[in-house]
């Protein structure tokens, strides 16, 4: 099984730390504070579900997936909300990982994975006439089309997408380097 953990640390004194997740601070410790660290930052393979483990699934601090494939690191983060983290400004090591960091900052939406990897798939740059609350319209337009409207039907057809890992590479990526974190 793999899991990805959500939230976002926001204090650790070993052996305890503790996670912001929807507006409530988590403190854990001991093995959920363990299993919490070694999902941070990508998926984690766990070979057995414990008590600690299904509680951390109960209060919304991990994702699960059952596979433990490529496609199950995307499935995970499709059920996950990115967000940005609040540090200092650095400028990102490869150009995709610019180019996601730029749609996330000024999109004027929450992007889920299947989006960017959409943009990434069309080859859709973050251009002024996409970016901003005032061309939200154009931005939606721009990856939705009478084919991918319906519910779950983008997350489907982006399972399959030619950018799909190197999308999630990038992600993944700024995950582990406190760029963005999932929730």
């Amino acid at each position: 099984m793999f899991f990805l953990s959500k939230g976002i640390k926001v204090h650790e004194v070993p052996p305890i730390i503790q996670v912001s997740h929807r507006g409530t601070v988590h403190t854990l410790a001991g093995e959920a504070g363990i299993l919490w660290l070694s999902g941070q930052y990508g998926p984690h393979f766990l070979a057995a579900r414990t008590k600690c483990f299904d509680a951390l699934v109960e209060l919304g601090l991990v994702e699960t997936s059952d596979e433990t494939t490529e496609l199950a690191r995307y499935r995970l983060l499709t059920n996950c909300v990115i967000c940005l983290t609040h540090g200092p400004l650095r400028r990102p090591k490869t150009v995709q990982e610019q180019t996601i960091l730029k749609w996330l900052r000024y999109a004027g939406l929450r992007l889920t994975v299947a989006e960017l990897i959409c943009l990434a798939e069309k080859q859709i740059m973050p251009v002024t006439s996409l970016l901003g609350k005032g061309n939200r319209q154009a931005l939606v337009e721009a990856i939705y089309t009478i084919d991918n409207i319906t519910d779950m039907v983008l997350e489907c057809q982006m399972e399959h997408a030619e950018r799909r890992d190197a999308t999630l590479d990038a992600i993944f990526r700024l995950l582990g380097e406190n760029r963005i974190y999932l929730v």
